[in-house]
C-alpha cells in the first residue's frame, strides 16, 4: 500500500462520515432519494442535548460516547498507545503532531490515522480514510488496560505480511460505521 495520502483533518473526516450519511440520527430510507452530500453537515450531540437533555447526560458518562473519537492522543488520552513498534507487523507508529500515523520503522512516508473505533474499555481500532470511498482498519487493536496490541477481529487471515491492515470500500465503511 503506497502510504503517500494526504492528511485530512477533524472536519475533513467528520465531511467523509457525513457523505456516507452516517451523521445523521435517522437511518435512509431506500425508497427516498438521498440527500446530496453537500446538504449533510456533522452537528454533533450538543444539537442532541436540546431537545433530549437527560438521555444525553447519560450518554455523554458512557463508554459508547467515546466509541468514535478522532486520532488524536488528546482525544484518547490515557487510552493512546505509544508511538514505537506495533507488535506482529512490520510497521511502527509514529507521533504526528497530536495525532498518530503508521509506517515502516525506518521511513518518512506514514499514513496518518483519524479515527478512533472503540471506548477503551476493552479495544481500540484505528483506521485511515484514505480516499472518500476507502479506509484502511489497521489489523493490530490497542487495548489499553493490558497496554497491549491483539489481532482486529476479523484480520486473524487473509493479509500478508506487508499489509496495515484490511482496505474496506465505502459499502463496508457504511454497514460498518453505520
Amino acid at each position: 500500500m503506497n502510504f503517500a495520502s494526504k492528511r485530512a483533518g477533524w472536519g475533513a473526516t467528520m465531511a467523509f462520515l457525513a457523505a456516507l450519511g452516517l451523521a445523521s440520527c435517522r437511518t435512509p430510507v431506500a425508497s427516498k432519494p438521498e440527500t446530496p452530500a453537500a446538504a449533510r453537515t456533522f452537528v454533533g450531540d450538543a444539537a442532541c442535548a436540546v431537545c433530549h437533555a437527560k438521555e444525553s447526560a447519560l450518554h455523554r458518562g458512557s463508554h459508547h460516547a467515546l466509541t468514535l473519537r478522532p486520532m488524536t492522543r488528546t482525544a484518547l488520552g490515557a487510552s493512546a498507545p505509544a508511538p514505537g513498534p506495533i507488535p506482529k507487523t512490520g510497521f511502527t507508529l509514529k507521533a504526528d503532531g497530536d495525532g498518530l500515523a503508521v509506517g515502516a520503522p525506518d521511513s518518512t512516508d506514514t499514513l496518518p490515522l483519524q479515527l478512533a473505533l472503540g471506548s477503551g474499555k476493552t479495544g481500540v481500532t484505528y483506521v485511515s480514510l484514505v480516499a472518500p470511498d476507502k479506509m484502511v482498519e489497521l489489523r493490530q487493536s490497542y487495548f489499553p488496560a493490558k497496554k497491549t496490541w491483539y489481532t482486529t477481529p476479523g484480520q486473524e487471515t487473509g493479509l500478508v505480511a506487508d499489509d496495515v491492515g484490511k482496505v474496506h470500500p465505502r459499502e463496508n465503511i457504511r454497514k460498518c460505521l453505520g
